[in-house]
């Protein structure tokens, strides 16, 4: 089942399988190490409406309209 990263709460962990972005912003998000095939873990949810994520060896912070554009595949049953 594959769903925006937007939509797990805090505590879940996804791998990316698609990124809906062009131009300079898919760019940025390809520097900071996010592509298909990459396992993420959201950490906590901002209150302007974007998601901390871990990454990696860090963590970086999305903005919800970016956090929308990546599809993650989440294993079934498991709450979103």
């Amino acid at each position: 089942m594959t769903t925006p990263l937007a939509n797990l709460i805090p505590g879940r962990s996804g791998v990316i399988t698609q990124i809906d972005i062009a131009g300079p912003r898919m760019r940025r998000v390809a520097e900071l190490g996010l592509r298909p095939g990459v396992s993420c873990h959201v950490v906590t949810r901002t209150s302007g409406g974007g998601i901390v994520i871990a990454v990696h060896d860090g963590r970086l912070a999305l903005d919800r309209e970016t956090a929308t554009a990546i599809r993650v595949s989440v294993a079934a049953g498991v709450c979103l």
